[in-house]
């Protein structure tokens, strides 16, 4: 039965990864489709609250009552964290590719280590500095950035990828400092809420031009909100109450190769053999931070 439970959280944790995976694949597709960034990001968080919304409501509306202290420190992640990495990661997809910002994105590790090793004073081992340094050799190989090339690199989209890494480091941090008592459902929905209204206020041409928006895009919106958003959380949380966050941490960094993969397959991007072996390095450095954390 054991082995069974084990079996079950890892495929889930997979799962979840695969979701998370989509995420960037299917906003390409919508990029290409036309749709602009901050159209976007309200579509999918506004049927993502509905998801989650109707869900709460007909299973325990209770606890989506909370205080006004409760839905400030919540609100915090969402205005520092899940609205810059919303933004950020689909600026960089788009000035970049899938694999690059989904890269750049899981660099995260790295910004935490150096948190708690500047702010927190805590010790770094030879083996956390190295895999920095691994990190920051590979990012360079897979960005192609060389003296010959440089001119030829989008620095906004580096920018942004890089900068939505440090967003999800913050998401991390905070959420392991003062969101333990919360439950992560409760979490996405009102900070899903929070990107919601923070994007409208910023993009309210949107709602002036709904008649020009091609809502047959909805079709892969509404699956881009309850496939890579809502549904990989719920996978995930359940995987880790099944094989411990150590476990599912790691496991969870598998998200990289995968979208590397299907970006591959799907959407025909392609990287040459020193971005791959760049890619490497970042994915082990990832990945022997992750196991030191735990």
């Amino acid at each position: 039965m054991k082995h069974n439970q084990k079996l079950t959280g890892y495929l889930l944790i997979i799962l979840s990864a695969l979701c998370f995976s989509l995420m960037g694949i299917i906003s390409s597709f919508l990029f290409k489709s036309g749709i602009k960034t901050y159209d976007l990001i309200i579509m999918q968080n506004a049927v993502q609250a509905l998801f989650l919304g109707i869900f709460y409501l007909l299973t325990d509306s209770n606890k989506l009552k909370i205080s006004i202290d409760d839905f400030k420190t919540i609100g915090l992640q969402g205005l520092f964290a899940s609205t810059p990495v919303a933004v950020l990661y689909f600026i960089a997809i788009q000035r970049t590719n899938v694999s690059i910002a989904c890269l750049l994105l899981f660099t995260n590790p790295i910004f935490v280590t150096l948190y708690f090793t500047i702010f927190e004073k805590r010790k770094s081992s030879v083996v956390k500095v190295s895999a920095v340094i691994v990190t920051f050799i590979g990012s360079m190989l897979v960005l192609n950035i060389t003296p010959e090339s440089f001119s030829h690199v989008d620095m906004i989209g580096i920018a942004a990828g890089i900068l939505s890494s440090i967003s999800y480091a913050f998401y991390n941090v905070y959420a392991d400092k003062k969101l333990k008592d919360y439950s992560p459902g409760i979490i996405l929905f009102y900070c899903t809420i929070i990107v919601f209204v923070i994007i409208s206020l910023i993009n309210i041409g949107f709602y002036t031009r709904l008649n020009e928006l091609d809502f047959s895009l909805l079709k892969f919106t509404v699956p881009l909100s309850a496939i890579t958003n809502t549904l990989p959380v719920v996978l995930l949380y359940t995987g880790i109450r099944k094989i411990g966050s150590q476990a599912a941490s790691i496991v969870a960094t598998g998200e990289v190769p995968l979208t590397l993969l299907l970006s591959f397959i799907i959407l025909n991007e392609k990287l040459n053999m020193t971005q791959l072996f760049g890619s490497v390095l970042v994915i082990g450095a990832i990945l022997t931070l992750t196991i030191l954390k735990e």
